[in-house]
């Protein structure tokens, strides 16, 4: 709740409150419109991989219930453009991307006609955003946990028109703003961890549970959601996200089987062989 004073308080003053609501946090709200309420802070340097992550409990928040009509944004900015991760009071997920060379300006992933929503989430929840980057191949992961569960992955590509770029080096930024001024509750968003660092490594296809490997847990998990699931996340198997755990994604998890960090418990590899095996009669089955 000590702002360290390379951070800037902007918008709205009355929007950056105290006490906390939560202790330990920092927390902002926002009356209405523009500019709303935000915290930023310079980056600077060169562009090279990073991991961005945040912590935060909305409360209230959702359109049901307190409805506030609100959108909670979670920027970071460079001479490239905008990566906007977005969670609106309607329950909405998106990550939005500006490209300041093509002046292309659109949704990544989470548009109207393809919402995405955090499953079972409710007011007063914790949710961690972390972005990672590959200056590499130029492609960003986004991804969310809920409440200390699975790293479930949302968007994972480059940008729009092919390039994302430096979009980290002139400031990071969390805003709040108030788009409804018909209803008088107002979103409180408690900050409780803000980090930027160099580096990180990207979530592992086939990595179910965000232990940073793929094992036999993972394989259970993608089992006990074998089928066709409509909305199906990456915690129920669906790792090339088309919405269902087929075998397309046993594939995916095959592929990367047994890298990353090993687990407690140590697989047989008989075991993926067997069920491997399955899959490939139940395929050439398929095709005949």
């Amino acid at each position: 709740p000590g702002l360290d004073p390379a951070w800037a308080q902007n918008g709205d003053p009355a929007g950056h409150p105290n006490p906390a609501t939560i202790a330990g946090t920092y927390d902002i709200t926002d009356a209405f419109g523009a500019p709303g309420t935000f915290l930023t802070r310079n980056t600077g340097g060169s562009l090279d991989d990073y991991t961005h992550e945040i912590e935060v409990v909305f409360d209230p928040h959702l359109t049901t219930g307190q409805n506030t009509q609100t959108d909670f944004k979670w920027k970071t900015l460079g001479p490239d453009g905008v990566l906007d991760v977005v969670y609106n009071s309607f329950g909405n997920l998106k990550v939005d991307h500006v490209n300041f060379n093509t002046g292309s300006s659109d949704h990544l992933v989470g548009d109207s006609s393809d919402p995405i929503f955090i499953p079972g989430y409710t007011d007063g929840d914790t949710v961690r955003f972390k972005t990672v980057y590959d200056s590499v191949l130029d492609t960003i992961d986004v991804s969310y946990t809920h409440n200390g569960g699975p790293s479930v992955l949302v968007y994972s590509g480059t940008g729009l028109d092919g390039s994302l770029g430096d979009v980290i080096t002139n400031n990071v930024e969390v805003r709040i703003f108030k788009f409804g001024d018909n209803v008088p509750n107002q979103s409180i968003i408690s900050i409780d961890n803000w980090s930027l660092g160099a580096g990180g490594t990207p979530p592992i296809p086939g990595d179910t549970d965000g232990d940073g490997d793929v094992d036999l847990l993972d394989l259970d998990a993608l089992g006990a959601n074998f089928g066709t699931l409509t909305g199906a996340t990456v915690a129920e198997g669906d790792f090339d996200g088309d919405g269902d755990v087929d075998l397309l994604d046993l594939d995916i998890l095959g592929a990367n089987f047994g890298t990353g960090v090993p687990s407690a418990s140590v697989p047989e590899p008989t075991s993926f062989v067997l069920v491997l095996s399955a899959a490939a009669f139940v395929a050439a089955r398929r095709r005949r």
